[in-house]
């Protein structure tokens, strides 16, 4: 591979990722679910357990965006028994586990669900 393929690689790289950012910017939390789930293979059980837990939150002054969405999918993991970590959902969307963590720490809380969340694994962490 030359160095004009090498460059071409870069740009064309650069700008998917660009038209990545844009097509995602106007999505709302319920679009968030659709992607996270497709990109993690997620099957339509969490899918749809996500998306109900995404609802119930309407009207619990709870902020939308990545975090929450990751949230709910994260919780409807644990209830469906099909589990994905925090870091494998942060990766994804491009978050902290941390963020994520609190998120789905008031989502339970708000929402009363008896779901057990995964606790910081380092220092570094702790301190998000």
């Amino acid at each position: 591979m030359g160095l004009g393929d090498k460059f071409k690689n870069i740009v064309d790289k650069t700008v998917d990722r660009i038209d990545d950012n844009i097509t995602r910017a106007g999505e709302d939390d319920s679009e968030h679910i659709a992607r996270y789930c497709k990109d993690l293979g997620i099957g339509d059980a969490v899918k749809e357990k996500a998306l109900a837990i995404l609802k119930d939150t309407d009207g619990k002054d709870i902020s939308s965006g990545r975090n929450r969405a990751a949230a709910c999918i994260y919780i409807a993991g644990k209830q469906c028994g099909e589990a994905k970590t925090l870091s494998d959902l942060a990766k994804c969307a491009r978050t902290t586990e941390g963020l994520i963590r609190d998120k789905a720490k008031e989502v339970k809380d708000k929402l009363k669900i008896d779901v057990e969340i995964e606790e910081p694994s380092t220092e570094e962490e702790k301190k998000e």
